[in-house]
């Protein structure tokens, strides 16, 4: 006689809960423009032990202790200022799994009850994957365009892309700890330069116009944006107005086989949207700077099934704890002009 569906099914999750984790997490990764270029870039950490504060040191000026000599000029040997300290508090994000008991009752049998979790565990990977996205692209922001470090607001703590690169250059962190009225170069580059229509973009190269003076802003010598992310009504007026031989580029078919669709500008830009980055908006991101750190034991660690004692249900909980971080504010930029 065959297990009991119950049974089964707490021996299958037992030996691959690491693995759907892992799967949740790699599909979110994959098929997000923003976490995949970190990703690619060598930034995103997910390595942190334990801790209250993320400590991310950040440039936020310039040093002193450079320049040119005499042959018999002392040295400056001033301290290296221009590098702060950003502090991040790590947030919370949550996935759950349920299989009632009267499902698995009605799905009697290992193969009907591997297809309900089966399913389970797709919804909670879609689920997840489009909820941390919201927050990371900061569509919830509230109406002083930023979040306080505060539990509470839409986002309980969570930064994203209008937190860590404001719609206002002189708009703090929430949180850092780190004046951007103090600290010009702590500043990301905002271009706000109206545009009314998908038709208005493609007059004149006025969004041509706008996308290279945002790219102008971010780049510092070879320190060069590497993402533009965008709304995808904003993406589709790029796209149309590229000439015919700008509309592909081989890049050695990396384009073929990353996880979104992406175009690419100045060589090495990929242009990519997001179906939640706020309307009117595109970021221009130097992923180099940018990071998203969780900490190791909250790692989109997977839990057991837990039967729930006052319903005919169990549950297992997906857990994630990190924070969204940015080290280098200035190689960063938004702009804000859109109203499509």
């Amino acid at each position: 006689m065959a297990k009991p569906a119950s049974v089964a099914l707490r021996a299958l999750w037992a030996t691959t809960k690491e693995k759907i984790s892992q799967n949740i997490k790699n599909s979110l990764i994959q098929n997000n423009g923003l976490l995949y270029e970190i990703k690619e870039k060598g930034g995103l950490l997910e390595v942190e032990s334990g801790g209250r504060e993320f400590n991310e040191p950040a440039i936020v000026g310039d040093s002193a202790a450079v320049g040119g000599i005499t042959r018999s000029q002392t040295l400056n040997v001033d301290d290296q200022e221009g590098i702060d300290a950003f502090l991040y508090t790590p947030r919370i994000f949550y996935g759950t799994t349920h299989l009632f008991t009267t499902d698995l009752a009605m799905n009697a049998g290992e193969g009907r009850a591997l297809s309900l979790l089966k399913a389970r565990i797709e919804q909670t990977k879609e689920s997840v994957n489009n909820g941390l996205d919201v927050y990371l692209c900061g569509r919830n922001n509230d109406a002083a365009g930023a979040h306080t470090d505060a539990e509470s607001g839409t986002q309980v703590g969570w930064l994203g892309l209008q937190n860590i690169i404001p719609d206002t250059a002189t708009q703090d962190i929430p949180g850092t700890g780190v004046s951007k009225t103090t600290y010009t170069k702590a500043r990301s580059a905002v271009v706000t330069t109206a545009c009314a229509s998908n038709a208005a973009w493609n007059t004149a190269n006025a969004g041509r116009a706008i996308v290279q003076a945002l790219y102008n802003g971010c780049r510092q010598g070879a320190n060069a944006p590497n993402l533009l992310l965008t709304t995808r009504t904003i993406w589709d007026a790029f796209q149309i107005s590229l000439q015919a031989n700008e509309r592909f580029s081989n890049a050695g078919g990396q384009d073929a086989k990353v996880g979104y669709p992406a175009l690419t500008y100045m060589a090495n830009c990929r242009v990519t949207w997001g179906d939640n980055v706020l309307a009117g908006h595109m970021y221009a991101l130097n992923t180099k700077f940018l990071k998203f750190k969780v900490l190791a034991e909250a790692n989109w660690n997977m839990g057991d099934f837990i039967e729930c004692y006052d319903a005919f249900r169990e549950v297992a909980k997906l857990l994630i704890m990190g924070q969204l971080q940015i080290s280098g504010p200035k190689f960063c930029g938004v702009y804000t002009g859109a109203a499509f």
